[in-house]
């Protein structure tokens, strides 16, 4: 199912999100200070179809059209709903989210102030390193740029993948030595190492101790 198919037909005032996995219609949230829906977190493409599907017009149209180009630009796109909104990754943790709001939608990418250039907005409630945009329409998708962000961001890990440390522009890439590897080896540690790389097949059966029998034994 594409989400351009997400159905239609829900309630269409804006501000007031239907029903999404049961439930009463719910109020679209100024900012994040919590939830952005009551829509339960799940992972894989039919919670996030079933949470777009919820929004009223027009965050719906925004949130599939960010959903559509997730898809065309990452291969292997994985989704997810967590804290009632649409998060999105490639594998290695979860890179990027869209929710609705009220009067727009927040597409904002985890670890957003790597990305070049910046994206603009600094959410409240989404994390200090967390940066993105808010469209208040279809029109204000620069897929271009918004694609070129989702390309940058899932190229590192995200929320939950595993951490790499990236090193800084003064810090070398190639790992320091110990102290102790700054030394070089005692020409009988070469032999050990050397004796013990190459395996030993030979019979040591005939050089085995033999263990005398217990006292009083025949």
């Amino acid at each position: 199912m594409e989400s351009g198919e997400i159905g239609r037909g829900e309630d269409q005032k804006t501000g007031t999100g239907a029903a999404a996995q049961g439930g009463d219609a719910w109020t679209l949230p100024d900012a994040m200070t919590g939830r952005a829906s009551p829509a339960k977190a799940a992972v894989g493409d039919k919670p996030v179809f079933a949470y777009i599907a919820s929004l009223p017009q027009p965050q719906r149209g925004i949130a599939e059209a960010v959903d559509a180009l997730a898809a065309a630009t990452l291969p292997n796109l994985q989704r997810s709903v967590k804290w009632g909104m649409a998060y999105y990754g490639v594998g290695d943790g979860w890179c990027f989210s869209s929710g609705g709001f009220a009067g727009h939608v927040k597409l904002m990418f985890i670890n957003g102030v790597a990305l070049e250039p910046v994206p603009p907005v600094t959410p409240v409630g989404m994390g200090k390193s967390t940066r993105g945009v808010e469209l208040e329409s279809v029109d204000d998708l620069d897929e271009n740029q918004i694609a070129a962000w989702m390309t940058q961001v899932t190229s590192v890990p995200g929320l939950g993948g595993k951490k790499t440390h990236i090193p800084r522009a003064d810090e070398s890439s190639v790992p320091e030595l110990e102290a102790d590897q700054t030394v070089a080896p005692r020409p009988e540690e070469e032999i050990a190492d050397a004796l013990r790389a190459k395996p030993d097949l030979e019979d040591h059966s005939a050089h085995r101790v033999k263990t005398p029998p217990a006292s009083g034994g025949k």
